[in-house]
């Protein structure tokens, strides 16, 4: 019954004129023209670059007004931005730099980025009100780049799959980024306000942001030989669910959209698609009256409504949605503690994330096709804390990674210790979160925390890696031998 409308949606993204709207925000031609061709440097190992490409992350400023990649994207908050974490940065931290230089004032909207951890877009040029958009982790990106067929750019980047000027490339994502993001003034003339990056930056940041997160989709569906067993029963109830469940028209699958908790679909590609997640009571647009609507991918159409359609009392007045109100499936393997979600975070929960698939508002929207999801609080639930799992064993797979690293000779021992602390770390925070998640509370729980404990010294590595196999295995039911 989805397939016409999901026709009739890729035909919307393919007629409709592409303009400025194609691009992180509107980078102006000459800009995109100047973007130097990937450099051939056979020399160069994969590994070498990708480290090259983190230096360059985190300290570079392009000539800008002080900010970094890593400004927006931090590793220790999982390359992302939440306002718990925007709360404890300095107010001389250089993503408040529009605080402080006159020239930059506008370069963000500071109440919802302090409040809502929300970066201002401006997709459809730099004329134009721009987006408030979350700003994205980086995991599994070589997982989640390939468009369906028809789309009109090389990688469904950002929110939207418009992510990235000139052919839509990770590689180009960079320019856009330092155009929006990193001027000395909005005027953004390029060798007065930035500069532009070299090819070896370009290369070398394409391949540190493909180094991040796994590099395989698990399997998930219970459908499926070799799929993954959890030794806890609610979170295989909500493992089973996850691959089908009851809708008000039969069934429907979380796993149609995102296959292994991933970012593709049953045919290896990343779909766009209209939740009617884009009007909810908390929008933006609801929180600020300056914010405008966010309607996805493309400029046009453009469709004014009224904030009390979808804000709710006493909240009126005109707001417009540029696009066409599609927006690109994100991996949910890392969803757990890269919260809050949606394009806005608009959902501070996984359990709201779920609910809102449960709501008239997603019923109603163009995927819906009035078949949204039924199901209870509990297995709503149930559902939320198998994204747990499934994210604190993606957690202890990077964190034992990292310790494979510092044990290498030559390593840089002290940032792989430092990345294998923030992963465990993460992993003791989703499973401390209330959620049905009781028996890995008493098993995988305390061997995350004697995990913790050992990733100090050379010394205990190997035994801070048995720790982490040992929750591993507490949290899996692995079939008899």
């Amino acid at each position: 019954m989805l397939a016409p409308l999901m026709i009739s949606a890729l035909l919307l993204i393919t007629l409709l004129p592409l303009g400025s709207a194609v691009a992180h925000q509107f980078v102006p031609p000459e800009i995109v023209a100047k973007i130097p061709p990937r450099e051939d440097a056979p020399f160069r190992t994969t590994t070498t670059l990708a480290e090259q490409g983190r230096h360059i992350f985190e300290t570079e400023r392009f000539g800008g007004n002080g900010r970094t990649c890593a400004t927006c994207h931090p590793r220790s908050n999982n390359f992302t931005l939440d306002p718990a974490f925007i709360k404890r940065l300095s107010n001389y931290d250089p993503l408040f730099v529009f605080e402080r230089v006159p020239a930059l004032r506008g370069l963000e909207n500071g109440k919802l980025l302090r409040s809502k951890a929300l970066i201002l877009e401006n997709l459809d040029g730099f004329d134009q009100p721009g987006t408030m958009r979350s700003v994205m982790h980086l995991f599994a990106l070589g997982l989640s780049t390939n468009p369906v067929p028809g789309f009109p750019l090389t990688h469904a980047l950002g929110w939207s799959g418009d992510g990235s000027p000139g052919d839509g490339s990770l590689r180009n994502f960079t320019v856009g980024a330092i155009v929006q993001h990193m001027p000395k003034t909005l005027a953004r003339v390029e060798g007065t306000d930035f500069r532009m990056p070299t090819a070896q930056e370009l290369d070398a940041l394409e391949a540190f942001q493909l180094s991040l997160g796994r590099r395989a989709d698990l399997v998930l569906d219970p459908g499926i030989a070799g799929h993954l067993t959890f030794s806890d029963a609610n979170v295989t109830v909500g493992q089973t669910l996850f691959a089908g469940m009851p809708s008000r028209l039969g069934t429907r699958r979380c796993s149609g959209c995102h296959t292994g908790a991933g970012a593709l679909n049953d045919l290896n590609q990343n779909e766009q698609r209209a939740t009617g997640v884009d009007r909810q009571a908390n929008a933006p647009a609801c929180l600020d009256p300056t914010a405008p609507g966010d309607g996805g991918f493309l400029a046009e159409p453009a469709v004014t409504v009224d904030r009390s359609t979808f804000c709710g009392p006493g909240k009126v007045g005109p707001v417009t949605f540029r696009g066409n109100l599609f927006f690109s499936t994100q991996s949910i393997v890392e969803a757990a503690d890269t919260g809050p979600f949606f394009h806005d975070n608009s959902a501070a929960t996984l359990e709201q994330v779920i609910d809102h698939y449960r709501s008239d508002a997603f019923n109603n929207s163009v995927t819906g096709a009035g078949n949204g999801f039924l199901i209870s609080d509990d297995q709503r639930n149930q559902i939320a804390a198998f994204l747990r799992a499934v994210n604190t064993l993606d957690n202890i797979r990077a964190a034992t990674a990292s310790i494979r690293a510092a044990l290498r000779p030559r390593s840089n021992m002290l940032k792989a210790m430092a990345d294998a602390r923030n992963d465990v770390d993460d992993a003791i925070g989703v499973l401390s979160e209330q959620s049905p998640i009781r028996i890995y509370q008493t098993t995988a729980l305390p061997a995350l925390k004697n995990a913790r404990r050992l990733l100090f010294l050379a010394s205990t590595l190997r035994a801070a890696k048995a720790e982490l196999e040992r929750a591993r295995l507490s949290i899996l039911a692995l079939p008899p031998v």
